[in-house]
């Protein structure tokens, strides 16, 4: 009893402590506006489109090639969509679900280094994930990855334990688990598989009955094809071609185009990892030379290495795509420090959770924004919408080409339609209840505009906004 007990209590102390951490890395000035990114107010508004219509499977995006949304599986924007249901949408209620990955995340990976490592080892991975400011920003972000990390991992963390000790049920879970990443980010999925056949290649080893554990790796196999099975029928009923157009979109974005094998030692996509990371791999990989990983301990190396061989040829290097590396690299760098650690793992714990507290109140009260660029005009477009004057956006970015991601910026913040004008179209006659807004504005255009019966509104750096002249 006395046992049990204490386990309560560390599991009751870790889970503290992560919210601590997660409150300074992920939560803090959680109200800020702007600073979603380039595909955040994306994701965003595709999700407020499917909460608003209650069409769930035909998503609808603003860019008529991609709807319906072909180019990213459904789950994710289900996720967000859900909390649209309940919270309004806006930047800080579409942060909600990266922040519950985060925190979710981060109990998953310590539980499982607990288990499979040590308490110390557990605790000095998910510190040095905490430092990476490259791993947190996208979580406090609108993006698919964290999603998909949580379930990938979940997956392989729940075969590990299942197999380990005879529960189907874990195997089962994990298989759920694998058919949601698929369902979050598709074929990115792959990623997860060396590192699931090395787990299983492990069971079998040293299993004293392999029958029964290859029993529980189908379990594991099945119902991970079932649950997807599932997803694809019902997504092919009721949206056909949708799969196809996935799949032509990934061969033609991702692998036809731009596949190089030369990328996979191209010091663009490792350096990056390296300024990232703070330069941490280089301690494991330096440790490589005198003490080699054993068993489970070879999964850090082996999804480094399958998500490098993933992103490094089709040229993903950096911004979302480290998600899916960097724990890797803590898990990595713990291992190879955790004999050598300054001080107990439970000190550690208490000291940086106090530490994440008072830095949390800290820049609640210091003029410092944590979400990212605040594009100057936003504020001035949403009080012109929200007066009620505003009926339509039209966005002209001439001289540059028309960057779809630019356009879903400003229907996310406008919320209201957005018509384009492209290169070298002749400026629309101004109508009421038009906002104009144009990007890299020069003399001739505004000329133009004055002509058509715009005459200027706000001036910001790069932009102009109009509206119909008096």
């Amino acid at each position: 009893m006395a046992r049990f007990t204490n386990w309560k209590a560390s599991w009751g102390l870790s889970t503290i402590w992560i919210f601590c951490l997660a409150a300074l890395a992920v939560a803090a000035k959680n109200f800020e506006l702007g600073g979603l990114g380039v595909d955040g107010p994306h994701y965003a508004l595709v999700a407020r489109e499917a909460a608003r219509s209650g069409d769930w499977l035909f998503l609808r995006g603003t860019v008529p090639e991609f709807v319906p949304v072909s180019h990213y599986p459904h789950l994710g924007i289900w996720l967000l969509a859900s909390v649209f249901k309940v919270f309004p949408p806006a930047d800080w209620s579409a942060r909600l679900v990266g922040i519950g990955f985060y925190i979710a995340f981060l109990l998953l990976f310590f539980r499982f280094l607990k288990k499979a490592a040590s308490l110390t080892t557990a605790v000095w991975a998910v510190l040095i994930l905490w430092t990476f400011d490259r791993f947190s920003n996208f979580f406090s972000n609108v993006y698919l990855d964290p999603a998909l990390l949580f379930f990938g991992s979940s997956a392989l963390f729940f075969l590990w334990e299942g197999l380990s000790t005879s529960r189907r049920s874990l195997c089962a879970l994990a298989g759920i688990c694998l058919a949601f990443a698929a369902m979050t980010k598709g074929v990115v999925v792959a990623g997860f598989g060396p590192a699931i056949a090395w787990i299983a290649w492990l069971a079998l080893r040293d299993a004293k009955n392999r029958l029964e554990t290859a029993e529980r790796f189908t379990f594991f196999l099945s119902s991970a094809a079932l649950s997807f099975a599932a997803y694809c029928v019902l997504l092919h009923l009721n949206v056909p071609g949708v799969i196809g157009a996935y799949w032509a979109n990934q061969w033609t974005h991702r692998f036809s185009k731009v596949f190089d094998w030369g990328r996979v030692i191209s010091w663009r996509f490792w350096g990056s990892l390296l300024r990232d990371s703070h330069y941490l791999l280089l301690v494991p990989l330096a440790c490589l030379f005198w003490k080699r990983p054993r068993g489970v301990h070879w999964v850090p190396w082996i999804c480094l290495a399958s998500f490098a061989l993933l992103y490094a040829p089709v040229d993903r290097v950096g911004v979302q795509y480290w998600v899916l590396l960097l724990p890797w690299v803590a898990w990595a760098f713990a291992d190879a420090v955790s004999p050598w650690a300054p001080c107990r793992p439970e000190t550690a714990m208490k000291f940086t959770g106090a530490l994440s507290l008072v830095l949390v109140c800290v820049l609640q009260l210091a003029p410092i924004r944590v979400h990212g660029h605040l594009d100057p005009e936003l504020p001035h477009l949403q009080a012109r919408v929200a007066s009620g004057e505003i009926d339509q956006v039209i966005l002209d970015m001439t001289p540059e080409a028309l960057d779809f991601t630019r356009k879903d910026h400003y229907y996310w913040y406008a919320d209201r339609p957005v018509a384009t004008v492209e290169y070298k179209d002749p400026v629309p006659v101004a109508k009421p209840g038009g906002l104009y807004i144009l990007h890299s504005p020069r003399a001739d255009r505004l000329a133009a505009l004055r002509r058509a019966g715009w005459c200027p509104d706000a001036f910001f750096p790069h932009r102009v906004l109009l509206l119909p002249c008096p």
